[in-house]
């Protein structure tokens, strides 16, 4: 049903589920950390199937209104556990033109929740203000707006002022003041410019003179909060004590750990408050994350240091902006960041997380600099899972890392003692690390050559065991052969979950024509083909194949073959090389049971 006229610009917010960018075909190109987590593994499919059929009709109604501005709508929408809940939808043009598509901006919000959220938020408040009170507190409020400093503190339940004046009249007045001493200058130039140059966090000490409150000191500690993706205030509790108090401070706590600019900490303030946070987590588990700028030296070299200076500063507030209180962010090198968690539940949480970093960050620039991709490679340690210790995990995260770089960049490797063991153990630097991996991409392709050249000459006898080969090297779960004008099934390598005969999901792929130039077709997640190609599909989703390469060729008279490469019950990202090197293998194979056009 759509709302729009009945829409008053003076109605507060609902509850906040969360907002996506929309593409051609109406699939998800961009969305908030929210979204990713509602839809599951639906985020692949396009908008006009998760909406209710019923509702269909007014959501493309309104679709065909947003060039008159705004649409609102009451519309049911799928989740990940296949219920529909009522959302109010707010629909607009973000003005992104994406492959020569005018991209929409969808916001939802759960109505059943809404009364809920509400009396829970209002009861939440009257209770905070009781707590606050209680408190010897006092608060810090800076708008970006009218760029006013409040400071105020609870008695009784009300709130009672105690400082508001324009941050502009305080430094003027601090800076060109007399009475003011050097210190005390210099320590609100540091808030002053932690406010004004839009830091995501601030955490430092000033003298109370400056506000009007001699004798002590405050320490102010607090984060952004945002409304409608632009910051709206800082916020931030003010701990105040007598200036004779003999107080020794973690170094992390002081304005020197914070990149003011960046609101990220530095790498010795993000290092001490890590050690800190494991020494005191008694077993809770912690994820530490390690991430850094794919190619950032050409990126530099291409389009100058003042272009890659935006990009940090923008990679910094994306990452800022969705870690949030979970965790605490850093910047250890030039192009390298660190997160550290111990509010992500489970390693679902942590994976949409680094999801939404890297979709946002690749919307974000998609703004500044067309055509031209800015990833993110991530690695990925857990205590106590692998290891106790800041300097190891810190390592297993290093070499996770360099893992990525080394599997093709743009991707995230979570530690796998079975799968990284040898690597993290060594004694080698990255760089020493890298290469080794690189060896390892040398000796595969020398295996395939070695493959290539076996099958040609042993023929048909000898592909059941070069597969196997080919497996394991590729960390791949299966491998199936059909070939012949119904693609019987003539080979196989690995462990399927499926019975015999219920391979037709081959021909179903060939009827849908997925395949592209090269008679390829790669995918991480086959949720993604359900509406490119609905019985492929059915057939796949009861194989447990979860990914897969599949390669087609036809031969003369009629005579065709496909060769599949398959992942079972786990994900795994396909690299540009891993696709060559296995379309070769795939034409090697079909040679043996079809001639090929030459």
């Amino acid at each position: 049903m759509n709302i729009t006229e009945y829409y008053s610009e003076t109605d507060g917010a609902a509850v906040y589920r969360g907002k996506m960018s929309l593409k051609q075909n109406y699939t998800i190109v961009n969305a908030d950390e929210s979204i990713y987590r509602y839809v599951g593994v639906n985020s692949a499919r396009p908008v006009t199937v998760l909406v209710h059929p019923d509702d269909l009709p007014s959501f493309k109604e309104a679709m065909d209104k947003l060039s008159d501005g705004t649409q609102r709508l009451i519309l049911r929408f799928l989740g990940s556990d296949g219920n529909y809940r009522y959302m109010y939808a707010i629909m607009k043009y973000n003005g992104r033109m994406v492959e020569d598509f005018r991209s929409i901006d969808i916001e939802l919000m759960d109505i059943m929740r809404i009364y809920c959220e509400y009396d829970q938020s209002y009861n939440a408040v009257l209770k905070y203000k009781k707590f606050m009170s209680a408190s010897d507190k006092m608060y810090f409020e800076y708008s970006y707006g009218d760029e006013n400093i409040t400071i105020f503190e609870y008695m009784d339940g009300r709130s009672v002022g105690r400082f508001k004046e324009n941050i502009h009249t305080v430094m003027k007045k601090v800076s060109e003041g007399d009475t003011y001493t050097f210190k005390q200058k210099a320590e609100f130039g540091v808030l002053y410019e932690c406010l004004t140059n839009f830091s995501d966090s601030i955490e430092l000490e000033v003298d109370g003179v400056v506000f009007g409150m001699s004798g002590v000191r405050l320490k102010i500690k607090g984060g952004v909060l945002y409304r409608d993706d632009d910051r709206n205030m800082m916020a931030a509790v003010i701990t105040k004590y007598n200036i004779d108090d003999d107080k020794e401070e973690k170094y992390y706590m002081t304005s020197y750990a914070l990149d003011s600019s960046k609101g990220f900490y530095n790498k010795r303030a993000i290092s001490e408050l890590s050690r800190d946070m494991i020494a005191e987590a008694n077993g809770k588990d912690i994820y530490v994350i390690i991430l850094d700028i794919d190619d950032f030296k050409s990126f530099n070299d291409n389009f100058g240091h003042m272009m890659g200076d935006k990009v940090i500063a923008k990679i910094s507030e994306v990452i800022r902006n969705v870690v949030g209180n979970r965790g605490y962010a850093g910047r250890i090198g030039g192009d390298e960041f660190f997160i550290i968690t111990d509010r992500v539940q489970n390693e679902d949480e942590l994976i949409y997380m680094l999801k939404t970093i890297r979709k946002n960050i690749d919307w974000q620039f998609d703004k500044i600099i067309k055509s031209v991709e800015v990833n993110l490679s991530i690695g990925i340690a857990k205590y106590p899972n692998d290891a106790t210790g800041y300097d190891e995990l810190f390592k297993i995260a290093d070499k996770c890392l360099y893992i990525a770089k080394a599997k093709g960049k743009n991707r995230f490797i979570i530690y796998n003692p079975q799968l990284y063991a040898s690597v993290v153990r060594s004694e080698d630097d990255k760089y020493n690390t890298v290469a080794k991996l690189s060896d390892n991409k040398y000796q595969i392709c020398q295996l395939v050559y070695e493959v290539i050249s076996d099958i040609r000459k042993n023929g048909e006898e000898s592909v059941r065991g070069n597969l196997d080969k080919i497996r394991q090297a590729f960390d791949i779960d299966g491998i199936s052969v059909y070939a012949g004008r119904t693609y019987e099934k003539k080979c196989s390598s690995g462990v399927y979950f499926i019975e015999e005969g219920d391979t037709d999901f081959v021909t179903r792929a060939e009827e849908d024509n997925i395949f592209d130039a090269n008679g390829l077709f790669a995918i991480n997640k086959i949720i993604s083909i359900k509406e490119q190609s609905p019985k492929a599909y059915e057939k796949l989703e009861k194989t447990g194949i979860t990914g897969f390469i599949m390669v087609k060729f036809e031969g003369e008279n009629g005579e065709k073959a496909m060769i599949t490469f398959d992942i079972m019950k786990r994900l795994r990202k396909w690299s540009e090389e891993e696709k060559g090197l296995l379309l070769i293998v795939a034409k090697t194979v079909a040679e043996q049971y079809i001639y090929l056009h030459s």
